[in-house]
Formats: C-alpha cells, sequence, structure tokens
C-alpha cells in the first residue's frame, strides 16, 4: 500500500476518515477541528483567558485606586489640637488656623466642627457620647497644593513655639500602608496573569502531543516521504490557532459581561451609608477603552501563545524523529 493511501485510509478517530469521492483540491485536515477533545480543549482555553482577562483588570483598578489614593491624601494635612486644662481651645483653634494661612504651600483651612468629630468618632464611642467630657482632640483640616507641599518639619517646629498641645499629620504613614497594599494587589494580580498563561502553555503542549500521538504514523508517514516540517507544523497550528482565538474571544467576552455586571452593581451601591468609603478603598470601578483594549489584546496574546506553542511542539517532535 503506498503512502497517500495509507494516509487517505487512516482513521484512529482523530483523522476524518476518507470519502468516496476524494477532493484533491480540499485534502482532509491532519487534525480535525471538531471532537470531544477539542472542545475541552476550547473550555480549557477560554477558562485561561477569563481568569487573565480579570486578573488584568484588577491590575488596572488597583492601579488606578492607589493613583487616587496617593492624590487625595497628598492633598490633605490635618493638624490637631488636644485638649488642656490651662489653655483655651477656641483660641488654640482661632491661632492654629491663622498660622496655617501663612503657610507656602497651604490653599484653604478649614476648622471641623465639634459635630464633624463627634460623627467620626461615633461607630467606636456610640451616638449619644458628649465630646466635651472625653480629651477629644479637635482638627484644622488642610488643603495642600500637591505640587508645591510645604515644608512640613519648620510648619510643626511653628506650630511647637506656638501651639505647645497642636502637632501636624500629614499622613504619610497611611499614603505608605496604602500604596504598599495596592503594589502588593497589582504584584498578585501580575502573578495571577503570568501563572494563569503558563497553565494555558503547559495545557496546549499536553493537548498537542495528544494530538500527535494520536497521528504518530501519519506525521511519521509524511516526514519519511519528504513533506516540510514546516507544513506538518502548519496543518496544527492552523487548527490551534482557530481554536486558541474561539477560546480567547468566549473567555474575552465572558470577563467582559462579569466586569460590566460587577461594576453595574457597584454603582447601586452609592445610596448605602459606607459607599464613600468602599469608593475609596476600591476605587470608581468601571470597565474603560483601557480595560477593554486589555482584554482584546489577552485574546489575541491567546491566539498567538497557542498557535506559537503547537508549532514549536511540533517542529521538536519532527526534530526528534530524524
Amino acid at each position: 500500500m503506498s503512502a497517500a493511501e495509507e494516509f487517505d485510509e487512516f482513521d484512529d478517530g482523530i483523522i476524518e476518515p476518507a470519502s468516496d469521492h476524494v477532493d484533491v483540491d480540499k485534502p482532509a485536515p491532519i487534525v480535525p477541528s471538531a471532537g470531544v477533545a477539542g472542545r475541552a480543549l476550547t473550555f480549557v482555553v477560554a477558562a485561561m483567558c477569563f481568569l487573565a482577562c480579570i486578573s488584568f483588570a484588577i491590575t488596572v483598578t488597583a492601579q488606578r485606586a492607589a493613583s487616587s489614593w496617593s492624590s487625595e491624601v497628598a492633598q490633605e494635612a490635618t493638624i490637631q489640637i488636644l485638649p488642656a486644662d490651662d489653655r483655651d481651645m477656641d483660641a488654640d483653634i482661632e491661632r492654629a488656623q491663622a498660622l496655617a494661612a501663612t503657610i507656602q504651600g497651604v490653599e484653604s483651612v478649614r476648622v471641623l466642627p465639634a459635630g464633624d468629630v463627634q460623627s467620626m468618632l461615633s461607630p467606636w464611642l456610640g451616638e449619644n457620647f458628649d465630646i466635651d467630657v472625653l480629651p477629644v482632640p479637635r482638627l484644622v483640616a488642610l488643603r495642600i497644593n500637591p505640587t508645591n507641599p510645604p515644608d512640613f518639619s519648620a510648619f510643626q517646629a511653628t506650630l511647637a513655639e506656638e501651639l505647645p498641645t497642636a502637632n501636624i499629620d500629614n499622613h504619610s504613614f497611611w499614603s505608605d500602608r496604602l500604596s504598599r497594599g495596592a503594589q502588593t494587589i497589582v504584584i498578585g494580580a501580575a502573578l495571577l496573569f503570568i501563572l494563569v498563561n503558563a497553565v494555558m502553555i503547559a495545557t496546549v503542549v499536553f493537548a498537542t502531543r495528544g494530538a500527535m500521538s494520536g497521528n504518530k504514523e501519519v506525521i511519521e508517514v509524511l516526514h519519511f516521504v519528504g513533506a516540510p516540517h514546516g507544513f506538518i507544523a502548519n496543518e496544527f497550528q492552523r487548527h490551534f490557532l482557530v481554536l486558541g482565538l474561539k477560546a480567547g474571544v468566549i473567555g474575552g467576552a465572558a470577563s467582559l459581561v462579569t466586569l460590566f455586571v460587577v461594576s453595574g452593581l457597584l454603582s447601586g451601591w452609592v445610596a448605602t451609608q459606607h459607599a464613600d468609603t468602599a469608593r475609596f478603598l476600591t476605587g470608581q470601578f468601571s470597565v474603560e477603552l483601557t480595560t477593554i483594549i486589555g482584554v482584546t489584546l489577552i485574546v489575541a496574546l491567546v491566539a498567538g501563545l497557542t498557535a506559537f506553542t503547537t508549532r514549536a511542539t511540533v517542529l521538536r517532535y519532527l526534530h526528534a524523529i530524524q
């Protein structure tokens, strides 16, 4: 039996059976476009693409939130005036307000009313506590020019001379903690993205080797009758490129739907009591153009990685049987 006849008649459940009327212009593909293994692989790659897109969206959101945190904290500072028996609190507040207004880099000064301070402490001390009985500091909020901030060390020294019970807090401690937390989230999302792609590549390699194992005789026949390695690799690459593109579109579309649903749910949370705190911590979550472009690029990356991994695996196998 010739090599051509063996190729046409070979059928192990992976190669499509040769028909009675063979169209020489459209030969049966080495790797079929359907089958249980193909559907299972499509699902796995789609799931990996979905996770990659979600991790990308988390990274973008975390970076946006970190930028918002840094910007907000850098524009605010607070003068805390502790109560003392031998000092007049109202006079100290007026003096601190006057001093702050003379400092270069301070754009505005606002004294927080005692009612606002009481509202901030009510979650821990209850609604009906008397703020005048407790040694609660009074606060003077400063709006800082982020491009030309004041010299806080010199400002603190001036306060210490004029108001011994006052000190300034530029929120650098919380700014560092929030920035480090955001960086941790970004790094974790990036590692998740890398891990997902590594698992996807390993899955494609395993599937390619399985397809080659099922077509081992045909591949060897084609190889020994002189078929170029590029021709054999192209057959596998074409099949897995289409599979990867289809799976990528499914996973990318599912991720966008999920992100839009989450964005809608968070938007409906505006009227709740802790909405402002949640928006500060998570940022204004929304599906922006950057996210859509990123998902599109990930879909293309999934298809490209699938095709490239398949081609490299097939060529390595062909070189091994020489």
